[in-house]
C-alpha cells in the first residue's frame, strides 16, 4: 500500500470568523493547488482521507479535482495528534490512499513511520510505502519513503 501525505496549501493569517478552522488559502495557496493538480494527475490513488477544516477541503477541491477517488471527510483529522493519524491510517490506509490534513501531526506520522526526522510545508506532498499487509502492526520504521513533492511558489 503507497500513502500520499499533503499538507494543506498556503493559508491567509487570519480567518473573517476569526477561527484557525476557517482560514481560506490564499492567492499562493492556490497557486500551489494548481501546481500539485498537474502532479497528481500521474499518482495512483483509490481513496482520499480530508480534514474538515476549510483550507484542507479547498487543498482537496483545488488540487484533486478529476482524480476518481473515494472521499471520506474526517473532522479527526483537523489537528490530529500521532495517536488519532494511527486509528485513521488502521481504518482508512487499506488502499493507496491521499490524506490532507495539517502540523504537526501531518509530520509527526511520517516521521513515525519512516523512522525520519520529517517537517512538511505548506502544500508539500510525501509518499509512503507500507511494508506490512496488516494495519494493526503500525509502528516506527513500517512504512518507506518514497518520495516528495512540493510546488514551487
Amino acid at each position: 500500500m503507497r500513502w500520499y501525505f499533503l499538507r494543506h496549501a498556503k493559508t491567509e493569517k487570519v480567518s473573517a470568523s476569526g477561527k484557525d478552522f476557517d482560514r481560506e488559502l490564499a492567492p499562493r495557496g492556490l497557486r500551489q493547488c494548481s501546481s500539485l493538480s498537474e502532479y497528481l494527475k500521474n499518482v495512483s490513488i483509490v481513496s482520499l482521507v480530508c480534514s474538515t477544516a476549510l483550507r484542507t477541503r479547498q487543498t482537496c477541491e483545488f488540487s484533486t479535482s478529476g482524480l476518481a477517488t473515494d472521499t471520506v471527510f474526517l473532522e479527526s483529522l483537523y489537528m490530529a495528534d500521532l495517536s488519532e493519524w494511527k486509528s485513521i491510517l488502521e481504518k482508512y490506509g487499506k488502499h493507496d490512499t491521499l490524506f490532507i490534513g495539517h502540523n504537526e501531526g501531518i509530520s509527526e506520522i511520517v516521521s513515525w513511520l519512516t523512522e525520519q526526522e520529517i517537517i512538511l510545508p505548506t502544500a508539500a506532498l510525501v509518499a509512503v510505502e507500507f511494508l506490512g499487509s496488516d494495519l494493526s502492526h503500525l509502528g516506527p520504521g513500517t512504512a518507506l519513503w518514497k518520495g516528495y513533492f512540493r510546488p514551487e511558489d
